[in-house]
């Protein structure tokens, strides 16, 4: 668990990120890129088709296709919290993974990128069952109840002020994130709420 210690965006260092010199300014001219925050929605383990309602869209990248969807809000503001809301329905029996993430910068001329960190708060499905969507309830390892990490683990934080609801809110990038299993119904439409905020200064 973290405390809300950091600057923007770019401030990779202090927000939990080994900066290495060698890739020089993080930043251009010095000015954060705005969050975005990103939601994704796998079921390819099961190959559930999902039709995409509002909100939301298939991930054409992904096989076996119509098994991943994908939600974005992009320019968050950090001095206030967004409602997100997003809505699709599979077209069979199963599991799906939930995968709250953000996104990245990629460093030309590198495999690397730069971790542009958002904050998620406050999540809530209809027409099938989540855990722990405040991040209230502790879990192990430093992360909440409910919650395993996917690629990396994102950070669950303490901060009465900053959250949403309660005291405890989550910080993801694209590739540290927060994700939970999730059991759904066919023709059972799933629609999925949160509140999203930008890092800032």
């Amino acid at each position: 668990m973290w405390n809300r210690k950091g600057g923007t965006t770019w401030e990779v260092h202090r927000s939990g990120f080994l900066w290495l010199a060698q890739f020089g300014d993080m930043s251009s001219g010095g000015k954060a890129r705005p969050s975005d925050a990103r939601i994704d929605i796998d079921a390819r383990k099961d190959a559930i088709l999902f039709t995409p309602g509002s909100g939301c869209s298939i991930a054409t990248w992904a096989r076996p296709a119509g098994c991943y969807v994908s939600a974005a809000m992009d320019g968050l503001p950090a001095d206030r919290w967004r409602e997100m809301t997003f809505a699709f329905t599979p077209q069979g029996d199963g599991e799906f993974t939930l995968k709250i993430m953000g996104s990245h910068e990629p460093i030309p001329g590198t495999d690397e990128s730069i971790p542009i960190w958002v904050y998620s708060d406050d999540v809530r499905i209809d027409g099938a069952e989540l855990v722990n969507g405040s991040f209230e309830a502790p879990g192990t390892g430093g992360r909440p109840h409910g919650w395993i990490p996917s690629v990396r683990q994102g950070l669950w934080i303490h901060d009465p002020e900053l959250a949403a609801e309660g005291e405890y809110l989550i910080k993801t990038t694209h590739n540290q994130r927060f994700a939970q299993q999730i059991k759904v119904t066919a023709g059972r439409t799933v629609t999925i709420s949160l509140k999203v905020r930008g890092v800032g200064e």
